[in-house]
C-alpha cells in the first residue's frame, strides 16, 4: 500500500455516524499494509484506548482525534456552529481533546502551545 492514511474515521463509538468495530477496522488496515490510521469519533473519545492498543499490537501508528462542534463565539450564544476534526500531534494533545463541543476560549487558555491539528 502507498503512504495514504485515513484521517477521518468513525467507529462504533460514533452513534449514528459509524458502525466499524475497532478490532475489525485496525485489522483491515493492517491487512492493507497501512502504516498509520486515525480515529475521529464524533464528540466522544471512548474508543481511543482500545484503538491505540489495537494499532500498537498490529504495528500501526495510531492517530487519536475527535470530531467536535466549534463556534467562534461562546457556546452559550445561539448561532452557527461548525463541525471540525481535531487530530493530536502528540500525547499532550490527547489530554486536551476530550470535549464534544468547544469554543475559542478553550483554545485561548495558556497551555504551552496547543498540540492539535484542525482539519475541516
Amino acid at each position: 500500500m502507498n503512504d495514504f492514511v485515513h484521517l477521518h474515521v468513525h467507529s462504533e463509538y460514533s452513534l449514528l455516524d459509524g458502525a466499524a468495530r475497532i478490532d475489525d477496522l485496525v485489522g483491515q488496515a493492517a491487512k492493507l499494509g497501512m502504516k498509520a490510521l486515525a480515529l475521529t469519533d464524533h464528540g466522544v473519545m471512548y474508543g481511543a484506548i482500545p484503538f491505540y492498543k489495537a494499532c500498537k499490537d498490529r504495528g500501526i501508528k495510531p492517530i487519536i482525534g475527535c470530531e467536535v462542534y466549534y463556534t467562534a463565539g461562546s457556546i452559550r450564544q445561539k448561532g452557527t456552529r461548525q463541525e471540525q476534526t481535531y487530530l493530536s500531534s502528540d500525547s499532550a494533545g490527547e489530554e486536551r481533546d476530550r470535549v464534544p463541543q468547544s469554543d475559542a476560549a478553550v483554545f485561548d487558555r495558556p497551555s504551552g502551545g496547543l498540540p492539535l491539528q484542525a482539519a475541516d
